[in-house]
């Protein structure tokens, strides 16, 4: 047999011992790879977190401005994204307000992903009061929820949008709005009768000399009637401005039946007074007419006396004292009644006498006492044989020296014609007035318009940071003023403002950035973001910014509260294109005099360049704009914080030294508080949280209600 040859064996090169050890090193490289991997991702993350906005709500709204009839339902839509960091959740909440009535009416709930959208809409119930604008804040609130991959410090975001409800009036609507002003015609033209017929009547009772007790009751309820009619005016000319205002559920139109009736009594009464006076007046003029034969009948009989004493009586009541028309008015026409009987009968009898002694003594005798004396004596120096005890009784009752009467020289003034006076009503109805309906009360369009606020930011410490998460910083400060009645109208932009406005007088408070460049394309605007400029250029954007709010709001004036950058922002464009446009100036934490230290430092190194050099102690632009005083013209407040330790000992906000933020000719405010980050600086932010700080939001309010 041919034996096989055998194959030549190599010897192996590398052990198996040395394959052993070199897997167990690869293998220990590449977990040492992996965790050196994610200490540098976990540190990466929060690094990112520290100095990155690590979430901004975004809203989006498929209208602004809805119209609908007032017996129609609106469907309000939006949809709310959170731009947060990949991989992290948030946990999202939102309020729908109806701002007439501060109701929350829809809300919900909800965890969003990365890149996730919530849609949402909600149909506006008919209010049935046309001719309105009404107002609905959307307020939403996110936090990032912490997780390995996502090491956030659960802040919670703040934004927020305006929705617009333009209502008009119904067909039936229409024709009750003809029926009402009918029926508020009709009162108004009952109540000018019944003003007419009350004038009259006050007028008539001014021309009463002194008032009786039935006067004194006529007046008063006349007094009290006039408080009625003018309180009835006064709810006539609400329910006029009720049916301007569309409002029909509120209109009571009430009547004027009761006191029209009133007054027909009162005129009965009126003219049985005039009635009794003059009759009294007329009755004491032939009373005091016949005051000479009064005066020689006074003692023919004792009525006499006692009628002309109670005349007396009456007229000093009238003149000085508390009397009854009508009782005054029966007793002077019965006095006047016995006193002119009795002078009738007194010369009657006189003339009885005369005639019969002039026969019986044949002698001329006149109808007067003297003649009757003569008669007298004649008889007894003549012993003329004669019964003449009727003569003597008579000359001895009426015609004896001591007897003598003289008429008391009594007046009463006569009744005065007062011409009476009266102002017309008018009400003038013309058409619905379209009304703004805010905080509980509706105004017509175009009122008084209150002078808005407007928020502008500082600083993106981050140059990465999208414009947002600027504007973010003031939205819990719009809320706390909504509570204020101040509408929260959110972000305003020319991509993004709110047509309308103009309509509502009611304050408002607004937020914008100048890091937005408008540009027109097709007819639109659209905005393209410029962060890295010099602050020169962002004053000439805060120019066309106040120009767009004067012009959505009809306001010629907007206070400005301006937050670090941003106050410097703004006095570049005092500098540039003076005060005309402004009614006040608030700062809120400025570097008026730059940054320093490890500020500086690390802004030049995140931050915007352009805008950390302008922001830079000594730069070329803080010299020049502090080489100028501020305007006289209107008011400035310079709101500064302190309680964080800075470079070189320094006390300031973390951000600004507080001997930076001061600004001569402002009125100065400090507000006490600390940092509590890690890079001891976030006093100068977190002074914009009304929760953590309510004293600048009182501080706002104040300075606001000057």
């Amino acid at each position: 047999m041919r034996r096989r040859k055998k194959h030549h064996e190599f010897p192996e090169l590398v052990p198996p011992k040395v394959k052993r050890k070199i897997g167990k090193t690869l293998l220990v490289l590449f977990i040492l790879l992996l965790i050196v991997g994610g200490i540098f991702f976990v540190f990466g993350l929060k690094i990112k977190f520290l100095i990155g906005d690590e979430l901004q709500v975004v809203i989006k709204q498929n209208e602004v401005l809805y119209s609908a009839k007032s017996n129609e339902p609106a469907m309000l839509g939006f949809e709310i994204e959170n731009n947060n960091f990949f991989k992290c959740n948030s946990y999202c909440e939102f309020d729908l307000v109806d701002l007439m009535t501060g109701e929350i009416i829809f809300s919900d709930q909800f965890n969003m992903g990365n890149g996730e959208k919530y849609h949402g809409s909600h149909s506006i119930n008919a209010k049935g009061l046309g001719n309105k604008l009404y107002l609905y804040n959307l307020n939403v609130q996110c936090n990032n929820i912490k997780s390995l991959i996502c090491p956030t410090a659960q802040a919670v975001k703040h934004n927020s949008a305006l929705f617009m409800l333009e209502t008009e009036l119904t067909a039936e609507e229409k024709n009750k709005a003809q029926n009402l002003a009918h029926e508020l015609e009709l009162r108004s033209e009952k109540l000018q009768t019944a003003k007419e017929k009350l004038a009259v009547l006050q007028s008539t009772l001014a021309g009463f000399f002194t008032f009786s007790i039935e006067e004194e009751t006529l007046s008063s309820q006349l007094d009290q009637l006039e408080e009625d009619l003018v309180q009835f005016e006064k709810e006539l000319n609400f329910q006029v401005e009720l049916w301007k205002g569309s409002d029909f559920s509120r209109i009571d139109l009430g009547n004027l039946d009761n006191s029209l009736t009133l007054l027909g009594e009162l005129e009965t009464q009126t003219e049985n007074l005039r009635l009794w006076r003059n009759s009294t007046l007329f009755t004491f003029e032939q009373i005091n007419s016949a005051k000479e034969n009064i005066s020689s009948a006074y003692y023919y009989s004792p009525l006499m006396a006692q009628e002309v004493d109670n005349v007396l009586t009456n007229v000093n009541l009238m003149n000085f004292g508390t009397f009854f028309e009508s009782e005054v008015n029966t007793k002077m026409l019965y006095s006047k009644e016995i006193i002119l009987r009795v002078s009738e009968e007194y010369q009657e009898e006189l003339s009885i006498l005369t005639s019969k002694y002039t026969s019986l003594l044949v002698m001329k005798l006149s109808k007067d006492c003297n003649s009757l004396e003569s008669a007298v004596k004649k008889i007894v120096n003549e012993n003329i044989s004669v019964d003449y005890s009727d003569l003597d009784t008579f000359v001895n009752n009426n015609c004896l020296v001591n007897n003598t009467f003289t008429f008391p020289n009594m007046t009463l003034q006569q009744m005065i014609i007062v011409e009476p006076e009266f102002e017309n009503v008018e009400i003038v109805l013309g058409e619905q007035s379209p009304q703004c309906c805010v905080f509980g009360n509706c105004e017509d369009y175009y009122s008084d318009t209150q002078t808005p606020i407007l928020f502008i930011h500082g600083h993106s410490f981050n140059e990465g940071n999208d414009p947002e998460s600027s504007l973010a910083a003031f939205a819990k400060i719009q809320e706390a003023l909504e509570r204020e009645d101040f509408v929260n109208v959110g972000d305003v932009s020319f991509d993004n403002f709110y047509s309308g406005l103009e309509k509502c007088s009611a304050a408002m408070s607004m937020r914008a950035t100048y890091y937005y460049i408008p540009n027109v394309e097709v007819g639109k605007y659209k905005v393209t973001a410029q962060k890295s400029e010099r602050i020169e250029n962002y004053a000439l954007r805060l120019k066309e910014i106040l120009n767009l709010i004067k012009e959505s709001t009809g306001s010629d004036k907007v206070i400005l509260v301006a937050h670090s950058m941003g106050g410097l922002v703004a006095r570049e464009y005092m500098d540039l294109f003076g005060t005309n446009s402004l009614e006040k100036v608030i700062f809120v934490n400025v570097p008026h005099h730059g940054v320093e230290g490890r500020v500086k430092k690390y802004c030049s190194i995140i931050g915007a360049s352009k805008e950390c050099e302008d922001l830079s102690r000594g730069s070329v632009f803080l010299n020049r704009i502090n080489s100028k005083s501020l305007p006289t013209d209107i008011s400035f407040f310079n709101i500064r914080s302190k309680g964080c330790l800075m470079d070189g000992g320094k006390d300031g906000d973390g951000i600004v030294t507080l001997e930076s933020s001061f600004l001569m000719g402002a009125e100065d405010l400090v507000i006490n508080g600390k940092c509590t980050d890690s890079l001891n600086s976030d006093l100068h932010n977190n002074v914009l949280d009304p929760d953590m700080f309510p004293e600048l939001l009182d501080e706002l309010k104040l300075i606001l209600a000057k």
